[in-house]
């Protein structure tokens, strides 16, 4: 009946605003009323026309009011004359300015009052909105791009390489379909050869496992690994997985026969997927046999085996990315030398140099001195409520998931120019331990607590912001302490802890805008709730604040809607392009970072607006210079 009683007063509200607004809207402002109506004279206010009546809070139903006796309809006129009358009277508590006044002809005049910027959005506009979409043209073109190495292959050369062997034709077709689903990869483009010999097309088939393939492939440019590593690995990788017994009986014992009774299952499982010529991984840590162990069912080890080759798969890569860094960093490194040895007085890091060069330790160190500067009375706190952790279990996943999301909020809040006063509370004994167990100095420029947040600061000052909450976040007040609830959204189960809590306790709550300005309702992780409060609150600009919302939101509504509308995908390229989470590399995201709010929106524009790749790149250009 509570949560009726509620629902139902928040309709008649809607109703009792929208009235008031046609009637202000004739004077060209919009009211908001200060005291709330009671319940009871709102549902008693009926609204009368000359032969209808819409009564508020109760359904329509107007034959049963055409019945009425006249008495009735005259005494209910002049109920409404006085509801019209208490209206007139009413306290304005905001008057928008963003509307101007209504002219003699109905019209809306001119109006050269400065407008709200608050909530002012880039949206991209023009007729040829479907022209600036140059993605859809390179994902045609490179559709029909394929690898030079596969276009040196000619019927000859292919006829030659098959010989007397039919079944090395289905080899030959195999190892094409490799290499051009690593030439039209996404990401870096690794160094391939551009032809081959015969010899090296057979040695090359022959080959069983396709990460000996790719390593052969990859040694034609790097000159590394040898064929004899390639061939001792790719012996390996045709065999079954071997787990040394010693480390089996060091880790659980010499008589743990449940132990080797689950490992053993699990090689049985590893073999038969490698049988069935499935991708399966060979590299192991202590802590993968551990997890071995605990498993129960064929499913889990299932999924064990595809993390432990996901794993082995992204350090393979890296080392080929890093044979590639090596290659051009000596051609660059004799560059240098040259160029050292030529020049009478040559500048530059280790050499002739007027800058002095500060290591990571003296930046951290600033960096931390910059935070606790702010723990004294003109600090503004920021709190990472911790104490929800209790209500649901964590496994060591999602653990270690939370404390790096703390690590980056740490870093994030380190690194501007105004720090909040970071408070991390709520936590239990288990936490505090894997917090202290790492380094000590990722938590001296932050207060990390067991206390509650109310037993920091009173009540009244604090505002807990929930996705949950109604209540929008309009402006930064200073005086507020902002409350952050630290939940993992997958454990979450998308309940409404926050604004229960804040309920509970009797505080203040509100969401951050994010459907206003974006057109999203989506949950974020803390470092990124972190990282929006202090751009908004150095800035004022929700806009500007929400560049830290993962570029892969908007990526993903562009791709769901019907019709793929090409706002959306403007929209989704441009935050990509400057959202400080999508650059990997310190110097790009350096400047992305560094980029002011005005800076921000002028190259968004430019980015929407832009028509071909050429001219995205001369923008981009601009941006990192």
């Amino acid at each position: 009946l509570i949560l009726l009683d509620s629902l139902l007063q928040e309709k008649v509200n809607e109703v009792i605003f929208s009235i008031m607004y046609r009637l202000f809207a004739k004077y060209g402002v919009t009211a908001v009323i200060q005291t709330n109506l009671d319940r009871t004279f709102l549902a008693s206010v009926k609204l009368c026309n000359q032969q209808t009546c819409l009564t508020v809070g109760q359904p329509k139903c107007y034959s049963k009011y055409k019945q009425k006796s006249r008495s009735k309809q005259e005494k209910r006129a002049t109920n409404t004359s006085d509801l019209f009358d208490n209206i007139r009277t009413m306290n304005v508590d905001r008057v928008r300015t963003d509307r101007s006044p209504i002219t003699s002809n109905g019209s809306r005049a001119a109006d050269d009052r400065p407008k709200n910027k608050l909530f002012s959005v880039e949206y991209p506009t023009g007729p040829d909105l479907k022209e600036r979409l140059f993605e859809d043209k390179e994902e045609r073109l490179k559709r029909r791009r394929e690898c030079p190495l596969i276009l040196s292959v000619t019927p000859e050369l292919e006829a030659e390489i098959v010989g007397d062997q039919p079944n090395n034709n289905y080899l030959l077709q195999q190892v094409l379909a490799e290499i051009n689903h690593l030439y039209n990869k996404k990401g870096h483009k690794y160094l391939l050869p551009t032809s081959l010999k015969p010899d090296e097309w057979k040695q090359l088939i022959s080959l069983i496992d396709y990460r000996s393939r790719l390593l052969y492939l990859h040694s034609f440019t790097t000159d590394e690994p040898s064929l004899e590593e390639i061939l001792e690995k790719d012996k390996i990788y045709s065999e079954p997985l071997h787990i040394c017994p010693k480390l089996i009986k060091s880790m659980f014992g010499e008589d743990n026969t449940e132990a080797e009774h689950k490992i053993k299952v699990f090689l049985m499982e590893h073999e038969m997927a490698r049988q069935e010529g499935n991708l399966v991984a060979y590299t192991y840590q202590a802590r993968d046999l551990e997890n071995i162990v605990s498993l129960k069912s064929s499913n889990t080890r299932t999924k064990l085996l595809a993390y432990m080759l996901k794993k082995e798969m992204i350090d393979f890569f890296g080392d080929m990315k890093k044979r590639e860094r090596g290659l051009f960093s000596h051609a660059a490194k004799a560059e240098r030398k040259k160029q050292i040895k030529e020049a009478d007085i040559f500048y530059g890091l280790g050499q002739n140099t007027i800058m002095l060069r500060w290591d990571r330790k003296r930046m951290i160190s600033h960096y931390d001195w910059m935070v606790a500067r702010e723990f004294n009375n003109w600090g503004i706190p920021l709190i990472i409520d911790l104490s929800y952790t209790g209500t649901y279990q964590l496994d060591n996943k999602r653990k270690t998931s939370l404390i790096n999301e703390l690590h980056h909020s740490v870093h994030y809040n380190r690194e501007v120019k105004t720090p909040f006063q970071l408070h991390i509370t709520g936590l239990n004994d288990e936490q505090m331990k894997e917090l202290n167990s790492g380094s000590a100095d990722d938590w001296t420029c932050c207060n990390v607590t067991q206390q509650l947040n109310t037993d920091l600061f009173p009540p009244e000052r604090l505002v807990y912001l929930s996705p949950d909450s109604r209540n929008d976040l309009r402006v930064f007040n200073p005086d507020d302490v902002y409350v952050i609830g630290g939940i993992i959204d997958e454990v979450g189960g998308h309940k409404p802890l926050t604004l229960s809590s804040a309920k509970k306790m009797g505080i203040r709550h509100a969401r951050l805008p994010m459907k206003l300005v974006m057109g999203l309702s989506q949950d974020l992780n803390v470092e990124t709730c972190v990282a929006i409060m202090a751009d908004f609150k150095a800035t004022n600009d929700w806009f500007y604040a929400f560049r830290w919302v993962p570029s892969r939101m908007l990526i993903q509504r562009a791709m769901q809607h019907p019709d793929r509308s090409p706002e959306h995908r403007l929209i989704a390229r441009a935050h990509r392009l400057l959202s400080p989470t999508a650059e990997s590399e310190p110097v790009k995201y350096a400047k992305i970072w560094g980029l002011t709010n005005k800076q921000y929106r002028y190259y968004y524009r430019k980015i929407m607006e832009c028509s071909s790749r050429d001219q995205l790149n001369e923008i981009m250009d601009q941006v990192y210079s």
